[in-house]
């Protein structure tokens, strides 16, 4: 067992105490009859008593757990202090799976009666449902320190995050240049909360801050921008996450709002962070204008819904794309990205929410030969003079996630480009519909719509796939990471051939020897 210990719950009024192995990852192939065990002294079977957690159901054994929260909760009298350790303790092997030492000098803060998993606690009076039994935003104002205590109370998953702050706009919800918190807990169980500013609807471009972007990572466009935002506590409780944090109200940076204690308008999210834990596209935000009046004595938040269990999701099967060389031509559109069905289930990371469709397939493995040419007419957009979130060139890479334009010197030189970039003009699919309710693609794709400009200019691709190329090289936008997919590259390379010839001519000569 990999655990963090967290007592969070004990009193002289109140008995009962709340243990936290945090984290818990068990990896057993077998599934032995394992509890959580408490005792003093070693750990025995004699010396301990078995202690039930959320999943227990009539003393059922543990399920597999991987990165989870788990509450144990001892019973009756019991104190934490009677106890020395707490661990995994299988009663058929008679084995102690792992165990944590609980010390004797503990000083464990009070505990707070509530039926609810996921109360709101007293220092937290005011509150807002931003989506009901999804997310939920919780605030206290201290004038005289000249902070905002917030709250993020939210079903989401491990690197799910959820942002809140000032709108962009002073007369309704708008995204673009909101000054936004982002808290999250991620896979590995570390939690996060950054201040971010939201130049535009796209990905980030850290060396010029467009995009949705930390402060820390605003480049010139955000010289002197800092990190505001204090993380104070985290935690998941069967399946709802709680994140504390705190911000001054006063503007600190040139990329900060004012908390005005008034009626403001706000901006909030929930979506998924990218591999470099920053925010991908979200999946959920409001839908019309949202205000919070931050003066407000009285509100409250009611209690968050249970979620219920996830469902696992079958990425969708997508055809391979094998061309024939020029002139046939590949076509190459922007389109969403079909969510965790879709390029996330695909490529296995998450993207923008956008990707690239070749064909009109989102993110298909390619196939090619070596010493052919293949013609490509690109549609992803040519102008980076105002909107970056419009501009998409297409090339051809040694790298799986792209985006050469925003890397460092040294990463640059660590890819190989094959062919490109070529933007052409922007010629995108959309869709109004949710990918979580389509089973396939085929489904999916009746409810794309192709949005073009009159007159449409395509950019021309054309690539001679050198007999050196890789067996597997990448399609991806050099302007953002995570858009494209592989190419599969087959036939025999020059030094095959060479090598081959050379055996064939050795063989000859011992045969003329002969």
């Amino acid at each position: 067992m990999g655990a963090t210990l967290n007592i969070e719950s004990c009193s002289e009024s109140d008995r009962r105490t709340t243990l936290r192995p945090s984290h818990v990852r068990m990896a057993i192939r077998v599934n032995p009859e394992a509890f959580f065990w408490v005792g003093g002294g070693n750990v025995t079977m004699a010396g301990g008593k078995r202690v039930p957690h959320v999943d227990d159901n009539n003393g059922v054994k543990l399920r597999a757990y991987t990165g989870e929260d788990v509450i144990v909760t001892l019973e009756g009298t019991d104190r934490i202090f009677n106890f020395g350790y707490i661990s995994i303790w299988c009663a058929l092997a008679l084995q102690d799976f792992g165990n944590a030492v609980i010390p004797a000098d503990l000083n464990v803060p009070p505990y707070v009666a509530s039926g609810n998993p996921s109360p709101i606690m007293p220092e937290f009076p005011n509150g807002k449902v931003l989506k009901e039994d999804r997310f939920h935003i919780c605030w206290k104002v201290d004038e005289a320190a000249g902070t905002l205590r917030l709250r993020f109370e939210g079903t989401v998953k491990r690197d799910e995050y959820m942002s809140f702050g000032i709108s962009g706009s002073q007369t309704g919800t708008s995204m673009p240049e909101s000054d936004v918190i982002v808290a999250y807990i991620g896979k590995d169980g570390e939690a996060g909360a950054m201040d971010y500013y939201l130049q535009s609807r796209s990905q980030c471009v850290p060396t010029n801050g467009d995009g949705a972007c930390p402060d820390v990572l605003m480049g010139s466009a955000g010289a002197g921008a800092t990190n505001d935002v204090t993380l104070l506590s985290s935690r998941v409780n069967r399946g709802i996450t709680t994140i504390d944090v705190e911000r001054p109200l006063a503007a600190i940076d040139a990329k900060d709002k004012a908390i005005a204690l008034a009626p403001t308008y706000v901006s909030w999210a929930i979506g998924e962070l990218n591999p470099e834990k920053r925010v991908s596209k979200h999946s959920l935000v409001p839908r019309g204008d949202v205000q919070v009046d931050f003066s407000q004595e009285s509100s409250s938040c009611p209690r968050l819904a249970l979620p219920a269990g996830d469902k696992d999701v079958t990425p969708w099967v997508i055809d391979d794309l094998t061309p024939k060389p020029a002139p046939e031509v590949i076509t190459a559109h922007i389109g969403p990205s079909g969510g965790e069905q879709g390029y996330q289930g695909i490529a296995g990371q998450v993207g923008w929410g956008i990707a690239w469709y070749l064909n009109g397939l989102l993110v298909p493995e390619l196939n090619v030969q070596r010493n052919n040419i293949y013609k490509f007419e690109i549609y992803g957009g040519n102008d980076n003079s105002t909107n970056l979130a419009n501009f998409h060139p297409f090339y051809i890479t040694s790298d799986s996630d792209g985006g050469y334009n925003q890397k460092t010197a040294k990463e640059k030189e660590a890819e190989t480009i094959y062919a490109g970039p070529s933007g052409g003009e922007l010629c995108d699919f959309t869709s109004m519909a949710d990918p979580k309710d389509f089973d396939t693609f085929e489904k999916y794709a009746e409810t794309l719509n192709k949005t073009c400009p009159p007159m449409l200019k395509p950019g021309i691709l054309e690539w001679t796939v050198d007999p050196e190329t890789p067996d597997v090289v990448y399609y991806q936008c050099y302007q953002h990471r995570y858009f494209g997919w592989k190419i599969n590259v087959s036939g025999a390379s020059q030094t095959a051939v060479s090598f081959a010839l050379m055996v064939a001519l050795l063989a000859l000569a011992v045969f003329n020897q002969i």
